[in-house]
């Protein structure tokens, strides 16, 4: 199309995505809004009867925020996961009605029947491969197109947008040299965990992983698509946890090798290390990697390259920023070997929450952040107070 600029929010319910779409839709008046919406309100359980009439609400919502759009509303393709399909049936026989009564008010509202998705279109129990998106796509065509004939696929009303902007899944400008990727991950799903992104196979592509509260961690690779996007391949539990909480657990490359190794840090600063075994998704342990003696509580403690040498340094933020860190110095598998230097950063007056440590200027030295809210302020890495790069 001419104009493609589009969003779209995975992973999200009915009402959550109504709270962002209030935003979005004022701020850039689209004149299509394609809706297949409600298959996590089905997944959670959240309330199933009201369903349908959250999503008119939804409907009268875009409507009411870009007069003049056309909104094209789904069913939802099928899951094989237990349970789900027929919550999905019964929320699919209710949207008839919903566009039914929308439509008889004089409003640009179809309904798009996803029927020629079958359960063998799944990648998994819920998501769609590509023959389903295939499918997904020519049935929002047809709808687009019928919407077309009817004459209402315009430019809406007010065309000229609201400028308030949206803080939840907007893109932010972050001035010259940034370029927005939008939602690279839509998450996996399952069990509450922490999230963060590693190096697992030495491509220089971080990875993401999934860290659960027994310490078992799930990975997906980070892959180059024939699409030239971003692609996750599923890895499964690369560690199944070694009986330690999942707050606990730290990824770093201790050794240089390019690959991040997992670490447990208890609650006084003590780390140990279970190295990354070279092309596999095995871990060699390292009891006592670092003591924490001279350290400090866990909260407080860092992991960041500071010398530029590819080994991840241990480095302990004061309650007000300052800095002292402990240099690693390990080979092959020994154990932990490091340098003290005192205030490597002095004191910041910043509070040791905000206190962040990633290479931003690519010369593999670990710059000093301070990350407040969306804000982030950085102090270039130049060897430290105390330290010679």
């Amino acid at each position: 199309m001419p104009d493609d600029d589009h969003e779209g929010y995975p992973g999200r319910r009915i009402d959550q995505v109504a709270s962002i779409a209030h935003c979005a839709v004022a701020r850039t008046k689209p004149n299509v809004v394609t809706l297949h919406i409600g298959t996590n309100d089905m997944n959670q359980s959240h309330d199933l009867a009201g369903a349908p009439k959250r999503l008119g609400g939804l409907i009268d919502q875009v409507l009411a925020d870009s007069p003049g759009a056309t909104v094209l509303v789904a069913t939802l393709i099928p899951s094989v996961k237990a349970g789900m399909q027929p919550k999905i049936d019964a929320f699919n026989a209710a949207l008839p009605g919903v566009v039914a009564q929308r439509a008889g008010q004089g409003k640009h509202v179809l309904l798009v029947g996803m029927g020629a998705v079958t359960p063998s279109d799944l990648a998994e129990t819920s998501h769609p491969n590509d023959t389903a998106y295939r499918k997904t796509a020519k049935a929002f065509f047809t709808g687009i197109t019928t919407a077309h004939q009817r004459g209402w696929i315009r430019t809406p009303d007010g065309a000229e947008g609201d400028p308030k902007t949206c803080g939840v899944d907007s893109a932010a400008d972050l001035g010259k040299g940034w370029k927005p990727m939008g939602v690279i991950a839509p998450g996996m799903g399952g069990p509450a965990g922490r999230i963060d992104l590693v190096q697992l196979n030495g491509d220089h592509r971080a990875d993401y992983v999934k860290i659960f509260p027994d310490g078992s961690v799930r990975a997906a690779l980070n892959t180059l698509g024939a699409d030239g996007r971003i692609h996750w391949v599923d890895q499964g539990i690369i560690a199944p946890g070694v009986g330690q909480p999942g707050d606990s657990v730290r990824f770093a490359d201790m050794n240089g090798d390019g690959l991040d190794d997992y670490l447990v840090v208890g609650p006084a600063g003590s780390m140990d290390a279970h190295v990354h075994v070279p092309n596999t998704m095995t871990w060699t342990k390292i009891d006592t990697f670092a003591t924490g003696t001279k350290a400090g509580p866990r909260a407080r403690m860092r992991l960041g390259d500071v010398n530029g040498d590819r080994k991840a340094d241990y480095l302990v933020v004061g309650r007000t920023g300052a800095v002292h860190a402990y240099v690693n110095h390990m080979t092959g598998m020994s154990d932990g070997n490091w340098t003290e230097h005192k205030y490597f950063a002095k004191e910041s007056f910043y509070p040791d929450t905000a206190v962040a440590f990633r290479d931003v200027t690519g010369d593999n030295r670990a710059d000093y952040l301070v990350i407040q809210g969306d804000r982030v302020q950085a102090w270039e890495n130049q060897g430290g107070d105390n330290l010679t790069p």
